[in-house]
């Protein structure tokens, strides 16, 4: 790779090859004259462009193939000072920065980059903090003193007040408790009464259940009564209906035997002609089985034969068209020859004899012979001349290349097993044919066994087979059969209506039986349920008046009643009792009487545990006071307050040196970022100049302080950066680098290099962003690397160079 650089003074011719021969070299012609190689060369270019190359601006006008579409950092000092210089002021220079950074360096003595004190700063400013605290701790101790001793105090008179107090709920809590004795024996009768009460009651639920027992077994014997003679009835009037159904259900099932019989009669004759059908059809089926079979075999050879031809034959279409292609380089090249070459025309004036490079060649009177030139041709006319004849280089090449690819054409007729072309064109016809072939015979095989493997076809063929012999074994001879498939379908089909005839007849028939037999069913059913019924109703009039009989003798109906009306009596009573209770109850207040003790209880004993707790603190509050008392608060707090004007003291003096170098470091930059927007306009109005050639004028940006850009406007419509497609990103990234190198150029600058943008850029914006590429290489050099190079052909001024 060799390149030709200018930059600042230099003007070099620089040189590298890698891999083989690896070599470096350097030759500068400007300012003076230097010629350098190897390590020594490569050492002096560096040199150079640390010297010249302002490397941020050169990174950042370089787009990379296959970069991410971020926007380039502006942040190179040549670029500054060109911005500086459009604007007509010199603030960028190098005295100014050399200041900010010494403002920077003093500022980061005091202050961390997040604005937080630091170093001997933070330290003071802590031990400030920590001894402003000790004092104030030390005068929250004193207080808290002081309110301790109130405390304890006020402790003292709670606990008098609680001694009291708990002495007064003792003794309210005993009155109380008398008062509950007298509830307790009121509450005791009443348990007594509610006991007689609960006795009573079971008496007479004894008594009640043994009166409705008596009463249930009157009526029961009654209902058996009652209903016993309701099914006698019933009996009496069923008799005539049984003997009438069993007449019809007698002559129903005879008639549907009939019917039944002449059913499997039609259903014979119906089995027999469809028998015939099948056999018939079948025959019609193995017919066209065997003639499937027969292709579905020749086509089998047909394609086993195709194939081993195939096999045989290895040239296809393509060695066909590389043999072809061969043989006609081969008759170029030889009518090249033939007019590259020299010809010499002997022609005999007499009979004689010459001799063509030691050949005879004899020649009668007027006749002519033509000698064409491979190399060098002696011709020898006996005992008068002897001619040397030499081709030219041209030929000798030519007949070269024929023999290179008469050579190559022999070698692929030998692979592919032809002598020439008219055989390979042969050889090839007989393989498509025997192709042709094998496709045919492999779509007849497919479309004969249609879903079915040829043993699936012949085994269907022998089972059709069989099933005719089988016919034949069963019916023996075939001459009554219907005269084709089309009578036997026929026949089936009257077959079949008789039989659909015969079949619905004794369907009814069977269907009236069925209807009479289940009538009659039902009637005998009816009479049996009615014969168990009696039977049943008789037992239960026996049981119940049995019952009723036991139950008398051993205690007569009004014994029961008088029983029942005493424990009734009984109950009453108790509940007199029990109500006599509830009164006194009701007029010592029990319930409230109840609640009353339980909280003067709960009341005597959180009196108690209260002047216990205060007792206890009281005491803990003392003990407390006294100890710290004697560690002497006052002394602690004077010497917190001596520790704390001393840290007062070295805070404030880095204080307001900190606080100063703040303020120095906001003043100073507050005036650089107010000249760094003053320049910020150039390099807007450079990038809109350019895209308007793209984006027409509505075109317009907003930059950020970095010189990046912010927003694009076009139409009126205003989006972000990171908004705009992968397209327009990439065009505008473009555009900034070239709307720099413009503004820098007159600095020295260095060149965009573009390789292989514009990527994702569609064919009419590509047309416009080439007349702006072509419009900032006025002031700039640009250079563009792709292997694309129809999407800059829209670039006017472009040279093009081939690698």
């Amino acid at each position: 790779v060799e390149v030709e650089l200018e930059t600042g003074p230099y003007a070099f011719t620089y040189r590298k090859r890698w891999v083989r021969d690896r070599e470096t070299v350097l030759e500068v012609t400007r300012p003076i004259h230097e010629q350098l190689t190897g390590r020594d060369a490569h050492d002096r270019v560096d040199e150079i462009l640390r010297e010249t190359l302002d490397k941020d601006l050169w990174r950042a006008l370089r787009l990379d193939q296959g970069a991410a579409l971020k926007q380039a950092s502006f942040g190179a000092t040549t670029l500054s000072r060109a911005l500086d210089a459009a604007v007509g002021g010199d603030i960028a220079g190098e005295r100014e920065d050399a200041l900010w950074d010494r403002i920077e360096a003093e500022n980061s003595r005091y202050w961390t980059k997040t604005g937080r004190p630091r170093d001997a700063y933070a330290r003071a400013l802590a031990e400030y903090e920590d001894a402003r605290a000790a004092v104030e701790d030390a005068r929250e101790h004193l207080r808290s003193l002081d309110e301790m001793s109130t405390e304890v105090e006020k402790l003292a008179s709670q606990a008098d007040k609680l001694a009291r107090a708990a002495a007064e709920a003792e003794d309210a809590r005993k009155g109380l408790e008398r008062r509950l004795q007298e509830v307790a024996e009121v509450r005791n009768r009443r348990l007594a009464a509610v006991a007689a009460h609960d006795r009573a009651v079971a008496t007479h639920a004894a008594a009640a259940t043994e009166r409705t027992r008596r009463e249930e077994q009157v009526q029961r014997l009654d209902a058996a009564t009652d209903e016993l003679n309701k099914i006698i009835a019933e009996v009496d009037d069923a008799e005539p209906e049984h003997d009438v159904l069993a007449g019809d259900a007698a002559r129903a099932g005879e008639e549907a035997a009939r019917l039944r019989t002449a059913w499997e009669e039609a259903r014979l004759v119906y089995e027999r002609s469809r028998q015939d059908a099948d056999l018939l059809r079948w025959k019609i089926e193995v017919s066209q089985l065997r003639e499937r079979v027969r292709r579905v075999e020749e086509a089998r050879r047909d394609a086993t034969e195709a194939e081993e031809t195939i096999e045989a034959i290895s040239v296809d279409g393509e060695t066909l068209a590389a043999i072809e292609a061969g043989y006609l380089q081969v008759v170029e090249l030889r009518a090249a020859v033939d007019r590259a070459l020299p010809e010499v025309q002997v022609e005999a004036l007499k009979d004689l004899v010459i001799v063509i490079d030691g050949n005879d060649v004899a020649l009668t009177r007027d006749g002519t012979h033509d000698v064409s030139m491979h190399g060098s041709t002696e011709l020898v006319i006996p005992d008068i001349a002897r001619v040397v004849v030499t081709a030219g280089t041209e030929g000798a090449d030519i007949v070269g290349e024929l023999q290179e690819a008469e050579s190559e054409f022999a070698a692929l007729c030998e692979r592919a097993g032809v002598s020439g072309v008219e055989d390979a064109r042969t050889q090839a016809d007989r393989k498509a044919d025997a192709e042709r072939s094998s496709k045919a015979a492999r779509e007849t095989i497919e479309r004969d066994l249609a879903d079915l493997s040829f043993e699936e076809l012949t085994h269907k063929l022998k089972s059709l087979s069989s099933r005719i012999e089988t016919y034949r074994q069963q019916y023996g001879d075939e001459s009554r059969l219907p005269g084709d498939h089309t009578e036997a379908q026929e026949a089936e089909a009257k077959a079949k209506q008789a039989l659909d005839a015969a079949r619905i007849a004794f369907e009814a028939a069977e269907k009236t039986a069925g209807v009479a037999k289940e009538r009659l069913d039902v009637l005998r059913n009816a009479a049996a349920g009615r014969a168990g019924k009696l039977e049943i109703a008789r037992n239960a009039v026996a049981s119940a008046r049995s019952l009723l009989d036991a139950a008398r003798a051993e205690h007569e109906d009004d014994a029961i009643y008088a029983a029942a009306e005493e424990a009734a009596d009984a109950v009453a009573a108790a509940k007199r009792a029990i109500a006599d209770c509830d009164m006194q109850l009701r007029d010592l207040d029990a319930e409230t009487l109840d609640t009353l003790v339980a909280n003067a209880q709960e009341l005597t004993k959180r009196r108690r545990e209260e002047l216990a707790a205060v007792v206890q603190r009281k005491k803990e509050r003392t003990l407390k006071l006294t100890f710290e008392t004697e560690r002497g608060p006052a002394k602690l707090l004077d010497e917190a307050e001596t520790r704390l004007v001393e840290a007062e003291r070295r805070y404030e003096s880095l204080d307001r040196r900190a606080k100063s170098a703040a303020v120095l470091r906001d003043t100073f930059n507050k005036h650089r970022a107010t000249a760094h927007r003053r320049y910020i306009q150039p390099f807007r109005n450079e990038i809109e100049r350019l895209g308007r050639i793209v984006f027409g004028s509505t075109f317009a940006v907003s930059m950020n302080e970095d010189l990046s850009i912010e927003t694009r406007t076009l139409e009126g419509e205003t989006l972000a950066f990171s908004q705009l497609s992968t397209g327009a990103q990439e065009q505008l990234g473009v555009l900034s680098r070239l709307a720099c190198a413009r503004l820098v150029s007159d600095e020295g600058g260095v060149p965009v290099v573009l390789d292989d943008a514009l990527g994702w850029t569609d064919p009419e914006r590509l047309d416009l962003m080439g007349a702006a590429i072509s419009s900032a290489a006025d002031t700039c050099q640009v250079i563009i690397l792709t292997c694309v190079p129809d999407r800059y052909a829209a670039v006017g001024k472009a040279r093009t160079v081939r690698i």
